[in-house]
């Protein structure tokens, strides 16, 4: 397959960088890979490690023991290491993947949220009343002005003092 070259900029180096990230294949072959290799090496060290164990398990000498013990079970518990390490890199992978989706689904319903809040009615301005020649201004189920009969809407900025009983601003 032939790659594309980045359009060129004129001496904008990071625009060149974006345009040769924006290039490279994005996809679940790296992550496969990684699985498939650890998959194969960690079975394949075991196997390193069963055969230098029988091997070395044939003779008495301590000498003849050393070459399985470098051999075989030096280099299978490198592969098994390295296969374990290999895993290790795909679960984090993994967890990238999913904390990415799950990233993109909270800001897509924040967005929503938000696009839904700004569409919603402004909350009406609260009514608020004083008596007929009252200098507090009241909400209306205050307890000091229930019942009254010779009550006159009013608003915030009419000069009156709130009501330190019902507080209504």
């Amino acid at each position: 397959m032939a790659r594309r070259r980045p359009p060129q900029t004129a001496g904008d180096p990071s625009a060149r960088l974006a345009a040769g990230a924006r290039d490279l294949p994005v996809g679940d072959r790296p992550e496969r890979s990684l699985l498939l290799l650890a998959g194969a090496l960690v079975p394949l060290g075991f196997l390193c490690i069963v055969i230098a164990w029988l091997g070395a398990a044939r003779t008495a000498n301590v000498y003849e023991q050393v070459p399985y013990l470098i051999s075989g079970g030096l280099v299978g518990l490198g592969l098994v290491f390295l296969g374990s390490l290999l895993y290790f890199a795909h679960w984090l992978t993994r967890l990238v993947h999913e904390q990415r989706a799950q990233t993109a689904a909270v800001v897509a319903a924040v967005d929503r949220l938000a696009g839904a809040l700004e569409h919603r009615a402004p909350p009406p301005a609260p009514v608020l009343v004083a008596t007929g020649s009252g200098s507090l201004a009241h909400r209306p189920d205050c307890r000091i002005v229930a019942g009254k009969a010779d009550l006159r809407a009013v608003s915030a900025g009419d000069g009156l003092a709130p009501c330190r009983l019902c507080q209504p601003w």
